[in-house]
């Protein structure tokens, strides 16, 4: 079953009013039908009986009923019709009760005039419709010369015309109440949803971002009429979109609102909030980011007590219904030192200190400060430089080979990225990598690096006659990316590259225990008959018995170890050995990286290592030039 898109409260609030507006439309259309057809019909018998004057009345106020209607339906409004009718309606009860009193009859017709005339106003005109009718008709029978108290109640019929009238105003008034009251009240609730949403995270229940800068600049300006220092705490969990990978968002939404529920009650009056800003103290900015602001500051060393509380809160995990996560947090601190910052750079500082405090290994807190500052702006520097590049074609790979250790033959080849970018020329890949990865662009340069990388096998295998791999570095964050193996599966078949020809290299720092989605990314790429290498092998916290529950084949030693070996500290040199014999037992390639000298060569070869690659064999390379070396060296030594 299709669900159908739910409606946000403000557009649900202008149907509302629409759909209020429209009834009212379509009853005044229904009362100026009826009433076309029925005094047209009265007002031709009028005529048929001689009656002139009164069946011209009637033909008038037909006139006036069809009138209605054409403007009804060519126009929205519906205020002049409301108008017509009310005239309408007053105008045929003068004549009734002109009638009743003249020529003695009951004017019944006064109780579906009445009726009418209440049903299609709001309440108050329609009381002073109802008190000006019940006026009018007792001021008629008086004016008749009838006798309201006198007379047995069983032989005065206009004291019964009286107290029929006033009755059934009664019941018609309130349920007209009744029904406009419910109308006020709907529209008011969700008058009031809109202001949640305007002013309010509608997760935590905490100030959102836009509230929270409207608020913090009214701040800024009484803190420094009244020569006042305040501190702004930026805070980004660490690590929470595990949670959401691993435990599904509903967890996630549990994490946010509790951890929401206990950063309000770390905020204490003594710390310098003052209560009168209680709302928006504390914020919800984005995700999960949150924002707490200090009052009245002594020293910033209050800001840093309060930083440090807040810290406390993740002490051996932070548990929510009974389950315990490995989250943290990262605090960004600044103060408002300045009577030139307004509330977006004031935040973008207590944003800047929190990133620099992530960089530096989360779980800490972080001053703003010139050099973080400069930090950032290199940082968003960097994006933009990256954002030209995919947009320009200023991307290129390099290849670095991979030789066999006993034979020296080329039996794979690297793809490295590199830019021809000013500026990501001079940073490196080491540096705009990472910043890709937070900034979200690493997915579109993956799959560039991808696409060009296979390519290239293509051009190796056609051109050079070239048997070994191209190996592709993939960044972690792609690995909780689904459309991967399918990316990968896609480039395979447009260069009709074999997918034992590739191999995938991963980080060991990406495999993090527990973490499913990745996990299962990694199966897929594999059964889609690409190997997969497990790059920096020793750097990270994978345990031994792990390793069988990876779909690896290629073990790539890190070069720390290698550039270590003969440094004088026999233990990277005890370490190299020991996952060469961990490879075996789990029956995985070694490749050894680094190698930068023919003594880590010999000893590596000796060790029994499979492969090697460094810059004492051969340096990253152009394409033109891997082909050319290929083509020449006899069997790819």
């Amino acid at each position: 079953m299709i669900q159908q898109p739910t409606l946000s409260p403000l557009r649900e609030l202008g149907h509302l009013v629409e759909v209020e507006a429209n009834k009212r439309r379509l009853i005044l259309a229904s009362v100026s039908l009826f009433g076309f057809v029925l005094l047209s019909v009265y007002g031709v018998a009028h005529f048929s009986i001689d009656e002139s004057r009164l069946g011209s009345f009637y033909v008038l106020c037909a006139a006036f009923c069809a009138a209605n209607l054409v403007y009804l339906y060519k126009r929205t409004s519906y205020s002049i019709p409301l108008t017509v009718l009310n005239t309408t309606l007053g105008g045929i009860c003068v004549v009734l009760l002109y009638r009743g009193m003249t020529e003695g009859f009951e004017p019944y017709w006064l109780f579906p005039v009445l009726c009418i005339s209440l049903l299609i106003n709001r309440f108050a005109h329609a009381l002073t419709s109802a008190v000006l009718l019940v006026a009018l008709t007792l001021a008629a029978q008086v004016m008749g010369g009838l006798s309201l108290l006198d007379t047995p109640f069983a032989e005065n019929s206009g004291l019964r015309l009286l107290l029929s009238l006033s009755g059934m105003a009664c019941i018609v008034l309130v349920a007209v109440y009744r029904t406009e009251r419910a109308s006020k009240l709907l529209l008011e609730l969700h008058e009031e949803d809109i202001h949640r949403l305007a002013y309010y995270d509608s997760l935590t229940g905490l100030a959102n971002r836009p509230s929270y800068l409207r608020w913090l600049s009214k701040v800024l300006e009484r803190a420094r009429k009244d020569a006042r220092s305040l501190a702004v705490l930026y805070i980004d969990l660490d690590n929470f979109k595990q949670i959401n990978d691993r435990c599904g968002h509903r967890q996630g939404d549990r994490v946010l609102v509790e951890f929401g529920n206990r950063l309000a009650n770390c905020v204490r009056p003594q710390d310098g909030t003052t209560r009168l800003y209680a709302d928006e103290d504390v914020a919800r900015l984005a995700g999960d980011e949150f924002v707490v602001t200090l009052h009245n500051l002594r020293e910033p060393a209050d800001a840093a007590q309060v930083a440090q509380r807040i810290l406390e809160l993740f002490e051996n995990g932070f548990s929510v219904d009974g389950i315990t996560h490995p989250i943290s947090a990262s605090i960004g601190i600044t103060f408002s030192e300045s009577d030139n910052l307004d509330a977006e750079t004031l935040l973008n500082q207590a944003d800047s200190a929190m990133y620099h405090a992530k960089q530096t290994g989360k779980n800490t807190m972080s001053f703003f400060s010139k050099s973080i500052a400069e930090a950032v702006s290199e940082r968003r520097n960097i994006e933009q430089a990256l954002q030209v590049a995919l947009a320009e074609n200023l991307l290129q790979l390099q290849y670095m080979p991979i030789f066999a250790s006993n034979s020296l033959e080329i039996v794979a080849v690297e793809a490295l990225i590199r830019s021809t970018h000013p500026l990501l020329m001079k940073t490196g890949p080491g540096r705009f990598i990472p910043i890709a990865e937070a900034s979200g662009q690493i997915r579109s340069i993956d799959e560039w690096v991808m696409h060009h990388a296979i390519g290239m096998q293509r051009r190796l295998r056609d051109d050079a006659a070239f048997t070994g791999k191209m190996s592709i570095n993939v960044s972690a964050v792609e690995l909780h990316n689904p459309e991967l193996p399918v990316t990968l599966a896609a480039s395979l078949a447009e260069h009709a590259v074999s997918p034992g020809d590739i191999e995938i290299e991963i980080t060991e720092t990406a495999l993090i225990t527990g973490d499913e989605l990745s996990l299962r990314t990694l199966h897929q790429i594999r059964d889609t008959g690409v190997s997969i290498c497990l790059d920096d092998f020793g750097t990270g916290y994978t345990a031994f018995n792990q390793l069988m529950n990876y779909p690896v084949s290629t073990l790539k030693i890190d070069r720390s170890f290698v550039q270590q070996i003969f440094t004088g500290d026999k233990t990277h040199r005890k370490m190299a050995g020991m996952l060469k014999k961990l490879a075996e037992l789990y029956e995985l390639q070694v490749i050894a990286e680094g190698v930068e000298t023919a003594q880590q060569l010999k000893y590596l070869k000796r060790i029994g290592c499979d492969s090697v690659q460094g810059y004492f064999l051969a340096r990253p390379m152009t394409a033109e030039a891997l082909v050319a070396h290929l083509q020449e060296a006899p069997r790819g030594h």
